[in-house]
């Protein structure tokens, strides 16, 4: 049984459907909530949000304002020729985890 609590890092994508569960799922445990994105504000609103519907869109930004962001643009840098931006993102956040501590981790994918 995992038991996450207050002070814990829950680190997700703030896409609509599994990653929004998830950081609302985090929020009233009082976890410290970090959305990683893969670029910029405007363009994953349109990709991984604003199709699904209004609500998605305000659940989404109820989760933001309550959360650490992170950019992989700003933070990690340009995308390379063939890279996929949802697989960088992808692959960044469990290495952010991992950056906790092996034994500090426990890992939840939907």
């Amino acid at each position: 049984m995992i038991t996450a609590g207050p002070g814990d890092l829950a680190i997700c994508g703030g896409a609509c459907g599994g990653d929004l569960l998830f950081a609302e799922a985090a929020l009233p445990r009082q976890l410290n909530l970090a959305i990683y994105r893969p670029f910029d504000e405007e363009k994953f609103l349109a990709e991984s949000v604003n199709f699904a519907g209004a609500e998605w869109r305000k659940r989404y930004f109820a989760a933001k304002s309550r959360a650490s962001m992170h950019i992989a643009t700003e933070e990690l840098g340009p995308l390379k020729v063939d890279e996929s931006p949802f697989e960088r993102n992808n692959e960044w956040m469990p290495q952010v985890a991992e950056g906790q501590g092996a034994g500090n981790v426990d890992f939840i994918c939907m």
